[in-house]
């Protein structure tokens, strides 16, 4: 491998840095609000990305590289056949969530506190 492969010049230094800086802000702050409780929509991701890490971790790799491997060819075998009735149904599910989303804001957010 050439050594101009390995070159840093210090522009680039200096935008890699501030890449990690703004990262790092990022997660701070996300973990800040998580902390004082001001975003249940963040609370609820991260509750579900933990659990999903959890059922993962019950297996082992190998297994998981062989299930997982299967059901995407299953998986894009079907979406081949069926395309417009999973884009169909795909946007009925999305139109479904929305309106659920908007709906329990909405409850949330007009809801009066009980002293």
């Amino acid at each position: 491998m050439p050594t101009s492969w390995f070159h840093l010049s210090e522009d680039m230094s200096d935008q890699i840095a501030l890449s990690v800086a703004s990262s790092w802000n990022f997660a701070v702050n996300a973990l800040k609000s998580l902390a004082e409780g001001n975003n249940w929509e963040l609370f609820f991701k991260v509750v579900f990305s933990l659990f999903v890490l959890s059922f993962l971790g019950a297996f082992s790799l190998k297994s998981l590289y062989t299930i997982g491997l299967t059901l995407a060819f299953i998986a894009f075998y079907v979406y081949e056949k069926k395309e417009e009735d999973i884009d169909s149904l795909f946007i009925k599910t999305h139109t479904f969530g929305c309106k659920l989303k908007s709906d329990l804001t909405k409850k949330f957010l007009t809801s009066k506190k009980i002293d």
